[in-house]
């Protein structure tokens, strides 16, 4: 039996009008009532998905857990308990913000508890509205976050292709970072084995949870990771095509449509075919 479900949010778990269906979050508490724990995972702050842990009652819990940044930190909800951490040397962060100035790219970079952007865009923040708080400005380095733990930096760009030319240049002179891809708008820097699958093995040994009863659930680059390690790896019906041969399931109902409660009803009570 499975017993840790590890689900994205945006364009997974989260429809496009920022809510999450009466649904799949009935479906969701019956899984938890079962002893089957429902993680969200995300490449998010943990701050950020508070919300979305209060829609799904597991809000300031003990025993309930949120990965986040990718991968880069996991805690347990109940005051926000920080079970592992793993942020970026500045020297790396520094490059990187260097190299997206270069591009005239718009840079988020991810601080433990603030997300700040350089050069956004209106569309961008349209984007973000209802999702993540942020701090927009145009620094011309990092300075100003030398005392802080860098957590992840993002550039976002529509042009996916152009996003792939970058990751590939970038592949040559930081080798040593941790690349993927989401919501069809950002290439993601993590440190190096940085990954939501790093992060759900992780969890999962903490746990004592094997890595076969796990279940991981994406639409994105950035969950393939998880999907790859996961006992079973799910694509919802909107994923990636990138991400799709290597999935061991797909939907047939996608994100705005209870997907999430698709999984859990065949896979966790052996409803349907």
């Amino acid at each position: 039996m499975y017993k840790l479900i590890a689900c994205d949010l945006d364009g997974t778990l989260i429809k496009s009008d920022r809510t999450i269906s009466e649904e799949n979050i009935k479906s969701i508490k019956e899984a938890n009532d079962a002893g089957v724990l429902f993680v969200p995972t995300s490449g998010r702050g943990f701050l950020s998905i508070q919300v979305t842990a209060k829609a799904l009652g597991v809000f300031n819990k003990k025993n309930q857990y949120i990965i986040s940044y990718n991968g880069g930190v996991i805690t347990e909800n109940y005051q926000n308990k920080i079970l592992l951490m793993k942020d970026m040397d500045h020297q790396v962060a520094d490059k990187l913000y260097e190299e997206g100035l270069k591009r005239n790219l718009t840079i988020h970079v991810y601080t433990l508890d603030q997300v700040y952007i350089y050069h956004i865009s209106k569309e961008e923040k349209e984007f973000l509205n209802g999702r993540i708080s942020y701090i927009e400005g145009s620094w011309q380095n990092l300075n100003f976050l030398k005392d802080q733990k860098i957590l992840k930096i993002l550039y976002e760009n529509t042009n996916y292709e152009f996003l792939k030319k970058i990751s590939e240049e970038l592949s040559i002179t930081l080798p040593y970072l941790a690349m993927s891809f989401s919501s069809k708008r950002y290439l993601e820097f993590n440190p190096e084995n940085v990954t939501k699958g790093a992060g759900l093995v992780s969890l999962a040994d903490y746990l004592h949870i094997p890595i076969e009863e796990t279940i991981a659930i994406g639409d994105s680059l950035n969950d393939l990771s998880m999907i790859e390690k996961a006992g079973l790896g799910v694509g919802v019906n909107n994923a990636s095509y990138d991400l799709v041969p290597h999935c061991d399931f797909i939907t047939k109902n996608d994100y705005n449509h209870s997907a999430i409660k698709e999984v859990i009803d065949r896979f966790i009570f052996n409803k349907g075919n």
